[in-house]
């Protein structure tokens, strides 16, 4: 058998599996289901049957190894994800003349949310729960599926590893770090890599691309960690990021050109223990907002006000840097409906929403800007940040405003 074939194959075992399962719902957990329930399982399974085909033929089911095996996976490999974001290693460097003079509070810096959150495990972090979590073991044993199934899904937040956001344009890196009682790895209801993972991707980033300034939020730090933890976290940034790490005493109200220049590339804001550390900013330097809504029509009137806001506050000398989550977020109603049809069934699925809607809804302040003085860059904060930055425009959405 041809190996595509194969592949083909085997993908249609894995797909099928999971109809078999739904299919058996009814009858082997009707205790526990409504009739409506049971009625909209079943209507899930015939959606699922008559979308089959065309889904074992698209192209990305005929190349060999371009797809994964798994239907969470399967489901998005369609040609609306394929990464729209061009290469953008180095927009800082070519954009230098319009920003070397800029500081950061004069500008927005394109950002990635739960930027480790890009391969998670089926380990829970210890300590660490959400009601959102207690949703999906309830609706994983009505379903009589692997509760990692679904909080996969809702839990992975970009697709590529933090070397590759940073390639697509990101500048400002979430970095949330939970101590396991062995390692310090990044979470997202599951555990994810570890945290030196994503230190050395930053480390390779600044040494290939001499130009560009990153800001990494050290943050979310559940489990209670020991003090001799928090030390060697703090120990394994400054090994590693040492040459670029900016020093505190010198403030954040410093020039791109003069971070560029003095190689001090790398502004570090910490949760924990910075106040003995050189070059770790506080909590603090960082103002973050979030609409904490799966609706796109609220987070956008949330993120209008947020606009709003930080307009009025720039008559006033910043210490925050402003930060804007254009980001819909899982709620515990949005992993109840997802057996219903047409509705999103992960976090990818509500990523896609919102980053189609950034390019007009940015477009619209940019209108209102030009017939209002005092409305000026930067528009949307300090850092924007988003969900699946490879499969955004965030990146030239924000440099179109950049005076």
């Amino acid at each position: 058998m041809h190996a595509s074939s194969t592949f083909r194959s085997a993908a249609a075992i894995f797909i099928l599996y999971f109809i078999i399962d739904v299919a058996a719902v009814p009858v082997g957990v009707a205790e526990n289901l409504s009739s409506q329930e049971g009625q909209v399982l079943l209507d899930a399974q015939s959606d699922v049957l008559s979308s089959l085909d065309s889904l074992l033929c698209h192209d990305e089911f005929q190349q060999d190894g371009q797809a994964s095996m798994g239907w969470r996976t399967c489901r998005h490999s369609s040609s609306q994800d394929r990464a729209i974001a061009p290469e953008q290693g180095d927009w800082m460097k070519k954009a230098m003349p319009k920003i070397s003079n800029r500081t950061l509070f004069q500008m927005t810096l394109p950002g990635t949310h739960d930027s480790g959150a890009y391969i998670l495990y089926k380990s829970l972090l210890p300590g660490f729960t959400k009601d959102v979590y207690e949703k999906c073991i309830e609706l994983a044993e009505k379903l009589h599926i692997p509760v990692d199934k679904i909080i996969t899904a809702w839990a992975l937040a970009q697709d590529t590893s933090i070397l590759g956001q940073l390639e697509a344009g990101a500048r400002y890196i979430d970095i949330r770090c939970g101590w396991n009682g062995t390692d310090w790895v990044t979470f997202h209801f599951e555990q994810g890599v570890k945290i030196e993972t994503m230190i050395d991707d930053v480390r390779q980033f600044l040494l290939e691309h001499d130009s560009e300034v990153v800001v990494l939020e050290v943050s979310h730090m559940p489990s209670n960690p020991p003090a001799d933890a928090i030390k060697a976290l703090l120990a394994m940034f400054d090994s590693k990021l040492s040459p670029w790490l900016s020093p505190r005493s010198l403030g954040l109200q410093r020039t791109v050109g003069d971070l560029v220049q003095s190689s001090h590339r790398c502004v570090v804001t910490v949760e924990r223990s910075w106040e003995t550390t050189p070059w770790a900013f506080p909590s603090n330097s960082i103002y973050n907002t979030y609409a904490n809504s799966d609706s796109l029509d609220e987070m956008k009137s949330f993120n209008d006000k947020q606009v709003e806001s930080f307009q009025s506050s720039k008559t006033a000398t910043p210490d925050s840097l402003y930060k804007l989550s254009w980001t819909l977020t899982t709620q515990t109603r949005t992993v109840e409906t997802e057996i219903l049809p047409g509705h999103p069934r992960s976090l990818k699925d509500l990523a896609l929403q919102a980053n189609a809607a950034l390019q007009d809804w940015a477009n619209g302040h940019y209108h209102r800007a030009q017939n209002n003085v005092q409305n000026v860059y930067p528009y949307f904060g300090n850092i924007l940040i988003i969900d699946f930055v490879d499969l955004s425009p965030i990146v030239d959405v924000l440099l179109e405003g950049l005076p």
